[in-house]
């Protein structure tokens, strides 16, 4: 099966496009694109061109090739390459920003984004909908080339007798502000008698490796409900890149097997890890994508942590570390800090999630920076075997 995906670039004209130009660029480019079963989504504003194309692998590749040719622009940036599970612009047709509504109301399938604040919120959630919005909001604007160029569903899920004597699945809230209720759940590996997560000092890698398996799979029993609107985030530590791949797999498998590829399933995978076998991870990292799981970087800020992570795994989110969170609102370092990384962050369509967040205080600062999704004692605690219900949802205007 051709594997789908979805190439976002910007670019600056070379040369001046007035509405005759960019109507004739906008029938060139549907007419080949839809010969070719490519959808996607070209704007332009001020001489800056952003484009989304998806499609099969090897057409866009193709077409991505031919574009880069085109004279009539430069300063090419490629944002993303990456597999998709599934188009977010199959019922969207190209458009630009400044051509004039008679010209707009002449144009079959139209879609003025770029004047129609509601137009954004019709995409399919996800990493080309963040990078429209900032290519609206003024970024990605390339310049013109020189001559050379420079709220929670309780579940009544029956308990499952845990693997390892004394440990269990616990079920922690992920909230989003801005959307008012929760989105997710992250599945942890819970020590009953110590009433917390299991980590490798406790128990050790592998025995951590096999309470997490076990965890992952009661994970997905618990979520098998078809009227659930949240999604699952699992955590995956693996001990060796054979490793990840048969987790990584046994994930799909078991998915598929559930029917809950329609779900959002999420994978918290160790940032670290990504040092150790990066090609072997990365593959299968894209194979989740194409498959529809999505993929997030935890620890984000802590051990080896880098931001040549990001464009390699070209993550869907990234989890700020504990110690990056804790006290954000007296430490100018790290506010500094977690500024930059939202700002890039947002110019590269991928959600911040900060943990571990215990007081309003943190929070205050934290959603006034633009982080949307949190998770932590301030918005609800673990549950055994169970999604709480009793999750704080704070407003924010």
């Amino acid at each position: 099966m051709a594997r789908l995906i979805h190439i976002i670039y910007s670019s600056a004209a070379k040369t001046h496009f007035g509405p005759e130009e960019l109507l004739a660029l906008l029938g060139s480019a549907r007419s080949k694109n839809t010969s070719l079963n490519i959808s996607g989504m070209l704007l332009h504003i001020e001489g800056s061109f952003l484009q989304v194309i998806e499609g099969n692998e090897a057409d866009i590749d193709a077409l991505f090739e031919t574009i880069s040719e085109d004279p009539r622009h430069g300063n090419i940036v490629t944002i993303v390459r990456e597999s998709i599970p599934r188009r977010a612009f199959s019922d969207w047709s190209m458009g630009f920003a400044d051509i004039s509504r008679e010209d707009l109301e002449r144009t079959t399938g139209w879609n003025d984004f770029l004047s129609n604040a509601d137009a954004v919120r019709s995409l399919v959630p996800g990493r080309a909908q963040k990078l429209l919005t900032a290519f609206k909001d003024g970024r990605w604007r390339s310049k013109a080339p020189r001559t050379k160029p420079a709220a929670p569903v309780a579940t009544q899920a029956a308990h499952v007798a845990p693997a390892v004597e004394g440990m269990g699945v616990a079920f922690q809230p992920i909230i989003s502000v801005s959307q008012g209720r929760v989105i997710s759940f992250e599945a942890l590996a819970w020590d009953i008698r110590m009433q917390r997560e299991v980590t490798a000092a406790d128990q050790g890698a592998d025995v951590v490796g096999v309470i997490e398996e076990e965890a992952r799979k009661r994970a997905m029993l618990f979520s098998d409900r078809p009227d659930a609107d949240f999604g699952i985030n699992i955590n995956l530590r693996p001990t060796s890149a054979d490793d990840a791949v048969r987790k990584m797999q046994s994930i799909i498998d078991q998915a598929k097997a559930q029917n809950l590829m329609n779900r959002s399933l999420t994978l918290e995978l160790n940032q670290d890890y990504l040092d150790t076998d990066r090609d072997s991870v990365l593959t299968i990292v894209q194979d989740c994508k194409e498959n529809g799981l999505k993929i997030c970087l935890d620890h984000f800020g802590a051990g080896r942590s880098d931001l040549n992570q990001m464009e390699t795994s070209q993550p869907n989110s990234i989890a700020l570390n504990e110690q990056l969170v804790r006290d954000i609102d007296k430490n100018g370092t790290k506010q500094a800090i977690i500024r930059g990384l939202v700002q890039t962050c947002n110019d590269l369509g991928i959600d911040v999630i900060a943990k571990h967040v215990e007081t309003e205080s943190e929070f205050d600062w934290l959603v006034s920076e633009g982080i949307d999704m949190f998770q932590g004692g301030f918005f609800g605690n673990p549950r055994l075997n169970e999604f709480p219900t009793d999750v704080r949802i704070p407003e924010w205007r």
